[in-house]
């Protein structure tokens, strides 16, 4: 997903699976090569310099929190900005410079795919944020779990 100037809005999979939503869609350029293969593949098809991935198990995110995100990627020379819980870094809600492309292609290349080592590698800045704002969810169980900050 790409940011300012101008958003546009790019789903990475299966494409002929979410052409109905009416948003570009863009079928995974490295397939079995897990989320650093989508962010690979958003990052080379992309001509903006700052790009928000997001992974579309997190429904929490709010345009609010994405544009405090940008805002931090937009005032830092740095290569990602990532929110950070109790819990860790999360890859898979963070603002990517398109220079990091390299990076990541060699890192598949290497078979190296554990976004994890990806965002190791990078000069990072960590924005403090609530879990719930990244909070993944996949199953009916994981609507109903609090999260461990919600618990007091």
């Amino acid at each position: 997903v790409s940011s300012a100037p101008s958003l546009e809005v790019t789903l990475i999979g299966a494409s002929e699976r979410y052409r109905h939503l009416g948003l570009r869609a863009v079928d995974d350029h490295y397939q079995n090569c897990g989320p650093l293969g989508g962010v690979c593949t958003a990052l080379e098809i992309t001509s903006a310099d700052l790009n928000v991935i997001v992974a579309c198990d997190m429904p929490s995110v709010t345009r609010e929190f994405l544009r405090s995100l940008i805002t931090v990627a937009e005032s830092e020379n740095t290569d990602c900005v990532i929110p950070e819980t109790s819990d860790g870094l999360h890859p898979l809600c963070a603002v990517y410079h398109r220079r990091v492309l390299p990076i990541a292609q060699q890192r598949i290349l290497r078979m190296s795919l554990k976004m994890h080592d990806f965002v190791a590698s990078l000069r990072v800045v960590k924005v403090p944020v609530a879990a719930t704002f990244v909070q993944n969810v996949n199953t009916p169980v994981d609507w109903q779990s609090p999260t461990k900050d919600d618990v007091t």
